[in-house]
């Protein structure tokens, strides 16, 4: 897939750049037949941040950005519930 980015105004830098890459990667190699994603501005292929920093033209796959993706944390063991905030409506 290509996703053009149009004029990069007030692109993120630096680690938010990067999660920002990674979430447009990762969402569209979530979808059937897309395994690669190539970022281009006005239709040239433009250098993206892997998650280390380091630049790349090459088309991105989630495998470059998987550490990105993490499990939800289980609650721990004998963990009770916190109770509802608001009160039930009395019966009518």
């Amino acid at each position: 897939a290509t996703i053009d980015l149009g004029v990069p105004t007030g692109a993120p830098s630096g680690a938010a750049g990067r999660r920002a890459v990674a979430q447009l990667v990762l969402t569209a190699t979530s979808l059937q037949g897309v395994d690669a994603v190539q970022l281009t501005i006005g239709g040239e292929p433009v250098e993206a941040p892997l998650p280390t920093g380091e630049l790349t033209s090459a088309p991105l796959t989630a495998a470059d950005y998987a550490v990105f993706l993490t499990a939800a944390e289980a609650p721990s063991p004998g963990a009770v519930p916190a109770p509802p905030t608001a009160a039930p409506a009395p019966p009518s």
